[in-house]
């Protein structure tokens, strides 16, 4: 981290505090890494690669010692930290005495709306106040009547911490530091242009009618038969001592790997993990595997080239010959030690027992690896 492009993800349990202490203790070892890689083995002291923390539920996570004087000397070394909260009352509680100087340490901050009084009153207090001018005119009658018409120039909240709890859900405040506050609106993700690569895997129109349906299918790669196998055996004998070993593959062969981790079968032997969702976080598994994406379309997202080479058995053995084994009544005596599904090269993504045309989840138990002396 730093010094190559890298991602790291530390995720807990939501409902669980019992684990936000290896947190904390992540951040906390990982910044002093950082900092003493930037001291001790970068140009300038400053990482080549810009590190950035999005520490999102940062009340949540556990507390980080001397989290503020953290964030006052990490720029220097290209390092930046970003951290959510649901309310400034959740970070008073984490960080009692110096939850203050955190945020005044943050050039950017951003209020995405809520209602938490102290939150509302303390973003009021941020922005400012206006000078807005009020006439008061009055009127007396009489003899000797007379009008009086006065301007007076006063303060008042740019914003009161009741329009802040009525902002519109579209809307956000931010403050920069050097720059007067501006409303802004929030980013549509939707809109994003890598949104497409998220969630849910695209299946083409392949035939461009506008719909998406069993008539877009088209051929793609093999059928689930191979065209070619081989195989081939190698081997050599000297004075007693012989090895040999058998290798078997296909080429030319399309397969079908339907993952069912979100299937109605449970008691198999591979499944794929969560993956993250708008909607879901990262407790629903996206895309959807068994699932189809459009009546009768999978599209490409489960096939894979099924070509592979196995070394299928090998065998190592020595042959003792000689009057000590004429003793035991034996002309010969013979030790070996052979295996079987020893190694395979292929792009399927993993080893099972269905080398056959079809579904290769019908078939999906690993493949035994045997030993024998």
């Amino acid at each position: 981290i730093g010094l190559e492009p890298t991602a790291l993800f530390c995720i807990t349990p939501t409902a669980k505090t019992t684990y936000n202490w290896i947190i904390s203790l992540a951040y906390t070892q990982l910044f002093e890494t950082l900092y003493n890689t930037a001291e001790t083995k970068c140009k300038n002291k400053r990482l080549p690669v810009p590190v950035r923390f999005l520490l999102d539920e940062f009340a949540n996570i556990g507390q980080i010692p001397d989290f503020e004087q953290k964030l006052s000397t990490m720029r220097k070394y290209e390092i930046s930290c970003a951290f959510i909260i649901q309310n400034m009352a959740q970070l008073e509680k984490m960080y009692k005495e110096s939850w203050k100087t955190i945020v005044g340490n943050c050039d950017e901050f951003i209020y995405l709306g809520g209602h938490e009084s102290s939150s509302t009153e303390y973003v009021s207090k941020m922005l400012g106040k206006q000078t807005i001018k009020s006439r008061n005119s009055s009127r007396t009658y009489g003899r000797q009547g007379s009008n009086n018409i006065s301007l007076n120039a006063t303060g008042r909240e740019l914003m009161t911490p009741d329009e802040i709890a009525h902002m519109s859900d579209q809307d956000c405040l931010v403050m920069v530091k050097g720059v007067m506050p501006f409303f802004d609106k929030k980013y549509d993700l939707l809109k994003h242009p890598n949104y497409k690569f998220t969630g849910d895997y695209l299946i083409m129109d392949f035939n461009g009618d506008g719909v998406i349906d069993t008539k877009d299918a088209a051929p793609y790669g093999y059928t689930g038969t191979p065209q070619n196998t081989y195989s081939t055996t190698i081997g050599f004998e000297y004075k007693g001592f012989s090895i040999s070993a058998q290798f078997y593959g296909v080429t030319n062969v399309t397969r079908v790997v339907n993952f069912p981790t979100f299937d109605r079968q449970k008691n198999v032997a591979y499944a794929e993990g969560t993956y993250y969702s708008i909607a879901n976080g990262g407790n629903i598994p996206l895309p959807r595997w068994g699932a189809d994406a459009s009546t009768g379309m999978d599209g490409t997202r489960f096939l894979y080239d099924g070509s592979y080479l196995r070394l299928k058995n090998m065998e190592i053995a020595y042959t003792f010959t000689g009057k000590w084994i004429e003793k035991m009544n034996m002309k010969s005596l013979r030790v070996y030690l052979n295996g079987d599904n020893l190694f395979l090269w292929t792009d399927m993504p993993d080893d099972r027992e269905s080398n056959f045309s079809g579904e290769a989840s019908t078939g999906a138990y690993p493949t035994m690896r045997r030993f024998n002396l």
